[in-house]
């Protein structure tokens, strides 16, 4: 599957968009598109009610089970460090911090992690070089760079927010080529 894509990559000699990379790998499977299709959640909160397994990483099977117990559902882990085995020494432990039910997570709504990182202006700056020279000076009228127009002026009006980030020429650069010394 991978030499067939890289085949299809070199008869493109370029690719503007991610919707021209999804056409091209959907040739050969099925695409799911962050962010339209499947979404990341931030599951970093649930470290409140959860405890992390020790030698959870060494395990070759994992198993969970629900339990109740005084009216309260607890879920245990049972880790097995073969696929076979059953190893009769190691008791089932629960993932639930003490004190804490499963009632509470299943009221736990993680949040959407967002899907844009901040970019620095110094790459904002060579992104548009690259468009000008390649599309003109008009490149932001283009249909097909409109994800290019998003992000650098999403950058630029948060850059402009903050007027510490200017580019500074050193003194070595202004001489012209070689070595100087101060």
């Amino acid at each position: 599957m991978f030499g067939i894509l890289e085949k299809s990559l070199r008869k493109h000699a370029e690719i503007l968009t991610p919707k021209e990379y999804h056409d091209i790998y959907g040739t050969v499977g099925v695409v799911h598109v962050l962010g339209e299709d499947w979404h990341i959640h931030n599951f970093r909160d649930l470290c409140d009610y959860l405890k992390k397994p020790v030698g959870i990483s060494d395990m070759k099977r994992v198993r969970l089970r629900q339990i109740m117990k005084a009216n309260k559902h607890y879920i245990n882990v049972k880790l097995d460090y073969t696929y076979t085995m059953d190893d009769l020494s190691k008791c089932p432990v629960t993932l639930l911090k003490r004190g804490h039910a499963i009632e509470n997570i299943e009221r736990f709504d993680p949040p959407l992690v967002p899907l844009r990182n901040k970019i620095k202006a110094e790459k904002c700056l060579d992104i548009k070089k690259l468009l000008q020279q390649r599309f003109g000076e008009n490149w932001k009228n283009n249909d097909q760079l409109q994800l290019y127009v998003k992000v650098i002026d999403h950058e630029e009006g948060l850059s402009d927010q903050c007027e510490d980030d200017e580019i500074v020429e050193c003194e070595c650069m202004e001489e012209g080529p070689g070595l100087s010394m101060i």
